[in-house]
């Protein structure tokens, strides 16, 4: 203390006050540079924050989608499953299908990752994804109550053996009571061309893209069948004829 008083003396009272200055200055220029990085270290939290919000937003929105690209073969979505979408009376299921069955087998089915939310009331989508490849599968049901009116397996980044093995077992499961074993084979002979045939109490799709292909089964009905006509005019004998009445003639005689 004596020193610092000694010191003060030396001074004066003017170089205390500049000193005082001094160190005032220098607290403001501090607390300026502390305030200019707080601002700096906001702003960039913030853009980064917006570039992780765009680039989740880009991901969402170029997610892979069957109607993203152009249908090269099979006969495309069935229009029945739009109608049936958008009625808002009772729909009849497919007969036979089991959502519950079908999720059931589809969590064991070897190599895949499956996944299944529990979705809403009118439609629940369940994921497998390839442990050992790229390839995802999507089987959407859309449900009416317990009933599925319209099932939807769609194969991504799949090549045709995958996608058949996959679809095709799908296939099986779901038209228990259509010849499951023929609609499996069905799917297999299909998968490159598409195709189209009526199940019992379904109508059966298989159609694809570049990247995708897609199983579809909508309950419906088999199409009506006109009754087939012909231009055959059935022969009609005629009684008068010289040769009909010579041999009734030799009869009645007889």
């Amino acid at each position: 203390m004596e020193r610092l008083r000694t010191f003060l003396r030396e001074i004066g009272p003017g170089g205390v006050r500049a000193g005082l200055a001094i160190l005032l200055g220098a607290l403001v220029l501090l607390v300026l540079a502390l305030a200019a990085v707080g601002f700096g270290l906001v702003a960039f939290g913030r853009e980064e924050a917006e570039r992780d919000a765009g680039g989740e937003q880009y991901t969402i929105s170029t997610g892979s989608q069957p109607e993203d690209f152009p249908l090269i073969f099979g006969p495309g979505p069935s229009p029945e499953l739009a109608k049936a979408a958008s009625d808002d009376g009772a729909r009849q299921g497919i007969p036979g299908l089991s959502e519950m069955e079908v999720i059931g087998y589809l969590q064991h089915l070897p190599g895949t990752d499956f996944r299944c939310p529990g979705g809403s009331p009118n439609k629940r989508v369940c994921t497998l994804s390839s442990t050992d490849g790229s390839a995802v599968y999507d089987v959407t049901f859309h449900k009416d109550g317990l009933a599925v009116f319209a099932m939807a397996a769609t194969a991504y980044d799949a090549s045709e053996e995958e996608a058949a093995e996959v679809l095709g077992y799908v296939a099986r499961l779901s038209l228990e009571n259509a010849s499951p074993v023929v609609a499996e084979a069905w799917v297999g002979r299909t998968i490159s061309s598409g195709g189209q045939y009526f199940a019992d109490g379904a109508e059966v799709r298989l159609y694809g893209t570049e990247q995708t292909r897609t199983l579809e089964i909508v309950a419906a009905a088999p199409p009506e069948q006109s009754p087939e006509s012909t231009d055959l005019v059935p022969e009609v004998p005629d009684f008068l004829s010289p040769e009909i009445t010579e041999q009734t003639t030799s009869r009645t005689t007889r």
